[in-house]
């Protein structure tokens, strides 16, 4: 994320701020496995497949996604 805001088109490219800002999104959210040997909770989230197709595009939403969201 800091990446971005060093980025001196940060302000106005919005569809690569967009897509690394949701690129962020993604993999902090990514959902964690309780691990009871270590006392760790789990958490809830972003299946590792999910985690993995926003990678593997960049951040960037597939062209029929964009056209449900703003619909939507």
């Amino acid at each position: 994320m800091s990446e971005s805001l060093r980025d001196p088109d940060f302000k106005n490219d919005w569809r690569r701020t967009a897509a690394r800002y949701r690129l962020f999104l993604y993999e902090d959210g990514q959902e964690v496995a309780p691990d009871p040997e270590r006392g760790e909770r789990g958490r809830t989230g972003f299946a590792e497949a999910e985690v993995e197709a926003v990678r593997e595009n960049e951040g960037a939403m597939l062209v029929p996604n964009v056209l449900r969201h703003r619909v939507r």
